[in-house]
């Protein structure tokens, strides 16, 4: 053999170890083979040699936040859902908090959102909406970054309930609440008597937890429409003892407690605000 040959030959099995050392053993190897030709004049014989390397296992790569930049256009009036009155509050509202429906972005349609049915009585008036056991209230620590997930007196996970949507329609009717919006509601047994003064207790508004994840609406007369009603934000459940204990500040960064799909890390007034994904 001549010394060409055998140079090429060691050298191609030194490149083949340095391979096989360098990617390390694999529990699952992948093997990638590199086909190496060499041309040697010996006789006219062309000799090929193969190297055969098997790398280790590969670590994806991390994966990077998705950042969507939007453009408001406007500094968003409220982000309390029982006040909002404009399509950029109700747009955050939408991004925070969940109602009992939604409507599908490509057919309209009431679908379930909080609930997961609902029914009507026979005479139209009653409207049984029965709910989610697994969404709970959480509250986001712009200082950590972390989402925090509220817990009840026994440190179990305090889930949104029937009870909350109850509290939240009868806030939004209060008058002394102050929501502009709360006509959409009168279709309610007691709801224009409580939001116009007439009627001073809470109480007679036709809106009833029967248990934790059932709720009943008492409608003054059929309203086929009352699903869509149901999906507005002036009916999304609210977390009442951060609203008792805050007060108007309870929708500030840090403060604010929620349920829907994002949270809020940072609200600049006037400037930007800035949700992250609710794990």
């Amino acid at each position: 053999m001549s010394k060409k040959l055998w140079w090429t030959i060691t050298s191609l099995l030194v490149v083949a170890g340095m391979l096989l050392v360098a990617c390390g053993p694999a529990p699952t190897p992948e093997t990638i083979v590199e086909t190496v030709i060499v041309t040697v004049e010996k006789e006219g014989e062309i000799i090929e040699v193969v190297v055969t390397a098997t790398p280790g296992p590969v670590e994806p790569a991390p994966e990077k936040p998705v950042t969507l930049s939007w453009n408001l256009g406007t500094e968003p009036p409220q982000v309390d859902p029982a006040l909002g009155t404009d399509t950029t509050s109700v747009q955050i509202d939408e991004m925070l908090f969940l109602g009992l429906t939604d409507f599908d972005d490509e057919t309209s349609e009431v679908i379930p959102e909080l609930a997961t049915s609902w029914e009507v009585s026979e005479d139209g008036l009653v409207w049984t909406f029965y709910m989610r056991d697994d969404v709970p209230w959480v509250q986001y620590n712009p200082a950590t970054g972390e989402t925090v997930i509220i817990t009840d007196d026994e440190g179990n996970p305090r889930m949104v309930n029937a009870y909350d949507v109850e509290y939240a329609a009868k806030r939004t009717l209060n008058p002394e609440t102050g929501s502009d919006y709360a006509y959409v509601l009168y279709i309610i047994e007691g709801a224009m008597a409580v939001n116009t003064g007439e009627e001073t207790d809470l109480d007679t508004i036709g809106v009833e937890a029967i248990d934790d994840y059932t709720v009943a609406f008492t409608l003054k007369q059929p309203a086929g429409y009352f699903p869509g009603i149901a999906s507005m934000w002036v009916v999304r459940p609210v977390y009442q003892p951060i609203i008792d204990e805050w007060g108007a500040r309870w929708v500030e960064p840090g403060y604010l407690v929620t349920n829907g799909p994002y949270v809020m890390d940072e609200w600049v007034h006037f400037d930007s605000m800035v949700l992250v994904k609710n794990p």
